[in-house]
C-alpha cells in the first residue's frame, strides 16, 4: 500500500536540537510512518526537498487570527512561512464564550484594542456561538492550519458577569461559574486562559480582565491545574518593577497549581528592564516555576494614514473622533479649518512633550497617489517640516490633504531595535520567540514571518543559533510549553507537520499594501522567500509553486484526547 506523502532527499532538523541528518520521510493518514533512506517506495504525491532543509513546521504562540479564520481557515500568509500552528485568543480577548447580547461589545472592544475595522466583524465574522465548545465546532470544520485557542478572560468574565463586568470584582459565586465555564471550554480543546493587566476598551476604559482579583485568578489557574492548560498574560511591559512583580505572581501560579506561564511582550522600550526582567526569569526557574517571556525578534514599523484610526495620533486630544469619521470629504474639512487644525497640531506636536514630537519628527512619508507628491516620499517629517518653515504635524497635515489623504506615513520603531538586546533575549532559556500579534493592527504594520526573519536574521547573518537550536526554538519547545502533544518534531508517530526550506535564501518578503478581507478593508502582509511547502497534518497546504490548497487539513491542535 502506497503512503499519502513522501518528503524526499531532503536534510533533516527534526526539533529536538539534534545534528541534521539526510533522510527521506514518508506520510500516512496525517502521521509521520517512516524516517530514513526509503528509497523507491510508492506514494500518492511526492515533495522532492533535494538541497532543502526539512523541520516540523513551526508554531506561533500569539496571534490574534480569532475573526480572519471565519472567512480565511488558512490565516493567510502564515502558511508561506511554514507556520503550520497559531495561537489564538491572546490578551484576554476571544470571540467566545460570548452571549448574543454581547456580540458588538466585544467587536468593537477586540477592534480597538487590535486594530482591526468594525466591518470585519459586522460582515466577516460568522456569529453562530455563544459557548467556547460551540465556537471550536465552528472553526474546526474549516481548518487549513492547526488551532491552539486560548480562552480570553475578558470574554470569560462578559460571559458570566454582563455589564458588570466591566465595573467590579466577581464575586464567589459568579468566580465559581467561571471556573465551570473555563473547565468546559479547556475540555473543549481550549490551550489555556488569557489575562491582560494593560488594555482598555473602546471607551478609554480597563478591559473586564483588569478588574480581577487576586481571589479571581488563583480560582481560574487551579481550573488550569486540573487540565493542563498555559496561563498567558499582558504585563506592564514598560515598568520594571511591575514586570518583576508579575513574574513572582506567575512564579507563584505556577508552583502551586503546576502550570506553564508565560508574559507578552518583553520590550527594550526602558532602559535597564531587559536585564531585570531576565534576572527575575531566572530566578522563577531556579525554584522550579515555569515562567516563559514571549519576545518579538524586530522592532515594528508603524504605518499611519489621517483617514482611519491609527495607534500615532488617537490618544492625542481631539485626534480620535476625526480618525473614526467614514466620510472622506468631512474629515478634509477638519483639516481644512485653520481654528481645528490648530488644535490638532497643538496636541499631535505639543511643546512640553519632547517623545511626542520626536515620533512625528522621525516619522517619513512612505507613500502617496498624487505623481506631484513623489518627491517627499522616503524622506522625514521632520526635515520636510524644516525646508517649509513650520513644525513636523504642520507637514504632515498639509501632505495628507493635498494626497487626499491617501499619504501614508510610518513611524520606525520605538522598541526591539538595539540587534545585540534582542540578540541577548532570544537566546535566553526562558524566553519564547513569539508576541508576533499576526492578524491584528492590520492597517498599521505586518508582522507576519517571525519564523522567516530569524532564520536569516539570527541563523544565517548574526549566527545567535545553529538552525538546529533556532528550529527547535520554534517548534519543539512552543508545542511542549503548550502541550500541543505529538507535535513539534520529525518523529514516527508525530503529526505530519512539516516545512521544506532553502537555509541560504529563507527570508520574509517585503510590506505590501492588499485589500484581500471582506468589504475590500485593506491590510498589510509579508510574503516568505525561500520556503518551498508547508504540510499540515499530512497534506500539502501550501507551496511556492501552486499556492494554497483547495481545502484545508488543519486540526484543533491542543484536544486532548
Amino acid at each position: 500500500m502506497p503512503f499519502d506523502l513522501v518528503v524526499r532527499g531532503g536534510t533533516i532538523v527534526d526539533g529536538s536540537g539534534a545534528t541534521r541528518v539526510r533522510a527521506d520521510v514518508a506520510v500516512q493518514d496525517g502521521i509521520i510512518r517512516r524516517i530514513g533512506d526509503l528509497g523507491p517506495i510508492d506514494a500518492a504525491r511526492v515533495v522532492d526537498a533535494s538541497g532543502r532543509i526539512v523541520a516540523p513546521g513551526f508554531v506561533d504562540i500569539h496571534t490574534h487570527f480569532d475573526a480572519q479564520l471565519s472567512w480565511d481557515p488558512a490565516a493567510r500568509p502564515m502558511l508561506e512561512h511554514g507556520v503550520t500552528t497559531v495561537v489564538t485568543g491572546n490578551c484576554s480577548l476571544s470571540l467566545a464564550p460570548l452571549r448574543i447580547s454581547q456580540r458588538t461589545r466585544m467587536s468593537r472592544m477586540f477592534g480597538q484594542i487590535e486594530q482591526l475595522p468594525e466591518a470585519l466583524f459586522d460582515v466577516g465574522v460568522d456569529w453562530s456561538w455563544e459557548t467556547f465548545a460551540e465556537w471550536l465546532a465552528v472553526r474546526s470544520r474549516t481548518l487549513a492550519i492547526n488551532l491552539a485557542p486560548l480562552l480570553g478572560h475578558s470574554a470569560l468574565r462578559m460571559f458570566v458577569m454582563g455589564d458588570e463586568a466591566h465595573h467590579r470584582a466577581a464575586t464567589d459565586a459568579e468566580i465559581a461559574a467561571m471556573q465551570r465555564e473555563l473547565a468546559d471550554a479547556l475540555a473543549a480543546g481550549a490551550a489555556g486562559l488569557s489575562l491582560s493587566y494593560v488594555d482598555v476598551d473602546e471607551r478609554g476604559q480597563p478591559v473586564p480582565s483588569r478588574l480581577a482579583e487576586r481571589n479571581e485568578i488563583v480560582g481560574l489557574a487551579q481550573v488550569l491545574g486540573q487540565a493542563g492548560g498555559v496561563l498567558q498574560i499582558v504585563p506592564e511591559y514598560w515598568d520594571t518593577a511591575l514586570m518583576c512583580q508579575r513574574i513572582d505572581e506567575l512564579a507563584e501560579l505556577s508552583l502551586d497549581h503546576g502550570i506553564t506561564t508565560t508574559l507578552a511582550p518583553l520590550l527594550d522600550q526602558t532602559p535597564g528592564l531587559v536585564h531585570a526582567v531576565l534576572a527575575q526569569l531566572d530566578r522563577a526557574s531556579g525554584r522550579g516555576a515555569s515562567v516563559l517571556a514571549q519576545v518579538q525578534p524586530r522592532g515594528i514599523d508603524v504605518n499611519f494614514r489621517l483617514d482611519e484610526w491609527n495607534f500615532v495620533l488617537y490618544r492625542c486630544s481631539g485626534w480620535s473622533s476625526v480618525l473614526r469619521l467614514t466620510d472622506r470629504s468631512e474629515q478634509l474639512a477638519i483639516y481644512r479649518d485653520a481654528a481645528t487644525r490648530e488644535r490638532l497640531v497643538a496636541t499631535a506636536y505639543p511643546d512640553d512633550d519632547p517623545a511626542r514630537r520626536a515620533q512625528l519628527d522621525t516619522a517619513y512619508v512612505s507613500a502617496v497617489q498624487a505623481p506631484a507628491l513623489a518627491s517627499v516620499v522616503g524622506r522625514t517629517l521632520g526635515d520636510l517640516a524644516l525646508e517649509r518653515g513650520t513644525n513636523a504635524a504642520e507637514a504632515m497635515l498639509d501632505i495628507a490633504v493635498a494626497d487626499d489623504l491617501h499619504a501614508r506615513f510610518t513611524k520606525p520603531p520605538s522598541s526591539n531595535i538595539d540587534i545585540d538586546c534582542i540578540t541577548t533575549m532570544l537566546a535566553h532559556p526562558s524566553v519564547l520567540i513569539g508576541a508576533s500579534d499576526a492578524g491584528a493592527h492590520v492597517r498599521g504594520f505586518s508582522t507576519y514571518g517571525d519564523s522567516s526573519y530569524v532564520l536569516k536574521r539570527f541563523v544565517r547573518d548574526r549566527h545567535t543559533f545553529p538552525l538546529e537550536d533556532a528550529v527547535r526554538r520554534m517548534t519543539n519547545v512552543p508545542a511542549t510549553a503548550w502541550n500541543l502533544h505529538g507535535r513539534g518534531l520529525l518523529r514516527e508517530g508525530f503529526a505530519a507537520d512539516i516545512v521544506v526550506f532553502d537555509e541560504a535564501t529563507v527570508d520574509r518578503g517585503p510590506e505590501q499594501d492588499t485589500a484581500d478581507m471582506p468589504t475590500g478593508c485593506a491590510r498589510y502582509v509579508r510574503g516568505s522567500v525561500g520556503i518551498d511547502a508547508t504540510i499540515v497534518n499530512g497534506r500539502v497546504a501550501w507551496s511556492e509553486h501552486d499556492g494554497y490548497a483547495a481545502s484545508g487539513s488543519g486540526v484543533l491542535a491542543s484536544r486532548r484526547d
